[in-house]
């Protein structure tokens, strides 16, 4: 008889263990659905809004003749105004996404990465980026954003230009000193 209760009482130890692996294993798969699905979703609107952003940044370009003149780059999605140094025109390209800036360097073997400028964010790692002028955190306009830049070169030294990297990199402070609230 003691050994029929030490069997029954295994089999509902074997039984408990197995129903509370069973029941982690549904909870997990639908927090998986779930995390899968808003992922996708939030995906798909950010890049309907990145899609929006680039047609007006292109339609202020377009309507704004005085644009190809200066070096000023105006973000609408961040509500940021950049100036850049004279003497990089023509040297540097500036991707945007939905709450982000990236200002590449265009050398001959591909572009470098220069800066990058987003809202800022506790979710954002800014510990994988250099910073600029001793800061990764500026406010502008009572607004927070990051600033950072690569920890590497992000251009190959045999580049023909890369004197011309490695001075546009010395002048990130002016650049970012340079930002401004777009009204």
């Amino acid at each position: 008889m003691n050994g029929n209760f030490k069997n029954r009482r295994f089999m509902y130890s074997i039984g408990s263990v197995i129903l509370i692996v069973l029941v982690a294993a549904v909870g997990f798969m639908k927090m998986d659905l779930y995390k899968d699905n808003s992922f996708n979703v939030s995906q798909a609107q950010s890049l309907q809004v990145a899609h929006e952003i680039t047609k007006m940044n292109i339609t202020t370009v377009k309507k704004n003749d005085a644009y190809d003149k200066s070096n000023f780059y105006v973000s609408k999605a961040l509500g940021i105004v950049i100036t850049f140094p004279q003497d990089w025109s023509g040297k540097y390209s500036v991707s945007e996404s939905f709450n982000r800036l990236d200002i590449n360097f265009k050398g001959q073997k591909g572009s470098g990465l220069l800066l990058i400028i987003c809202r800022n964010s506790p979710d954002f790692k800014s510990q994988c980026w250099d910073t600029i002028d001793g800061k990764n955190v500026i406010n502008v306009g009572g607004n927070e954003y990051f600033v950072g830049g690569p920890t590497g070169l992000t251009i190959a030294e045999t580049d023909p230009n890369f004197k011309d990297f490695m001075k546009m990199h010395s002048e990130l402070p002016q650049v970012v000193n340079s930002i401004r609230v777009f009204k």
